[in-house]
């Protein structure tokens, strides 16, 4: 049941890092053209380097977000599942531990 339910975790947690390191490189264009074109800094050099920046973030959590959701989800299901399997087991145990009680007597 718990398969590939690791995939899922490893999505979740990784998206969020891959978004903050296309921030990252997005605002270090951003100060590297600051830097080549001071003083007459155009607002377009400094456009280029935060819009990837700002998609890459997004695209991050748009990612992690639901996969995260959904380990959540797919966990308290597998928990619930074993709960009624461990149940059913309990009950299967005690129905045998009474036959064996009454062929004794």
């Amino acid at each position: 049941m718990e398969r590939r339910l690791s995939v899922i975790a490893l999505v979740a947690q990784v998206a969020p890092m891959l978004g903050l390191l296309g921030t990252v490189m997005g605002l270090l264009k951003t100060v590297l053209a600051v830097r080549a074109n001071s003083p007459l800094v155009q607002m377009a050099d400094i456009a280029d380097g935060l819009v990837p920046a700002l998609v890459t973030t997004a695209a991050g959590l748009l990612i992690a977000i639901p996969a995260f959701a959904a380990f959540n989800v797919l966990v308290v299901k597998i928990d619930r599942l074993v709960l009624d399997m461990e149940h059913a087991a309990s009950e299967i145990v005690q129905f045998l531990d009474t036959l064996r009680e009454t062929k004794e007597v």
